[in-house]
This record gives C-alpha cells, structure tokens and sequence, in this order.
C-alpha cells in the first residue's frame, strides 16, 4: 500500500514537472505579430523566431498554429521559409493565413497553440514544443 501510495505521488510530482518545463523555451524565442484585413476576412500571423546557437528547427513535421475557435477560423495557408537544409530559415517569419468562417463574427485577440520541433545537432536531441499564443486583436482596421 505504501509503495503504491509513493509510486502515484511520484508520477504525479514527474508529470508537473513537465507541464511546468513546456511553459517557457530557452533555446527559442518568438515574437508574433496580427495583421486583419477585413476585405479577405483573414488574420495574418507573422511569427517570428530567435534561436540559440547550435538550435534549429526542422520544417518536417511542420510548424502547426492550432487556433482555440477552430470551428470559426480555419488556417488558409502557410508561408515558411526553408534552408537549403530544409531546416527553417530564420531570417522571414513564418506567416499563417487565417480566414475567419463567419464574416460578422469579432474577436478581441487571436489564441492557440503554436507546436515545433528544435534540435541540437551538436548535442543529438529533437524536442517538441506547444507554445500558447495569446494574442490582442483590433479587427476595426481595414488593412
């Protein structure tokens, strides 16, 4: 009984520990823009991305921006970059179009997950990263 009582509470302590390390990336940083246009109906999401030295991030499996109202925004097309590598090239953002369903639908700010992959090739490790993106959204502009 004891054994099994420390064996839970140590999962549980494991699986924190997790949750706690995926909230901040300290091999890569992003820095995000919006641009709507209210002709197209669409959100322009610029992401760009700053990695360490020795870090890069592979194209395959791509680069996915989950929205959270996914039944009102469907992401129209994605704009990446690639190195002669097929690693991402760092130096243009990479850009998701997202065409919002519903013309009168009004959001305030624009949220989901942004998912990658990064490695080191100097120290032989990939790792997956789910970054929440969060961000304000004036949809009175008519750009």
């Amino acid at each position: 009984m004891i054994r099994r009582i420390f064996f839970v509470s140590f999962s549980i302590v494991i699986l924190s520990f997790n949750l706690i390390s995926q909230e901040i990336n300290k091999h890569v940083q992003t820095t995000s823009e919006l641009i709507y246009n209210a002709k197209l109906s669409t959100i322009n999401l610029n992401i760009k991305f700053q990695l360490i030295k020795g870090i890069h991030i592979n194209t395959e499996p791509q680069i996915e921006f989950i929205p959270d109202l996914s039944s009102s925004l469907k992401i129209k097309k994605r704009i990446i970059k690639k190195t002669t590598e097929d690693y991402l090239d760092t130096s243009t953002p990479v850009q998701f179009i997202i065409q919002l369903n519903n013309k009168k639908i009004k959001l305030d700010s624009l949220k989901g997950k942004l998912q990658y992959f990064y490695c080191s090739d100097e120290e032989g490790w990939c790792n997956r990263f789910t970054q929440n993106i969060s961000l304000p959204l004036n949809m009175s502009s008519n750009k």
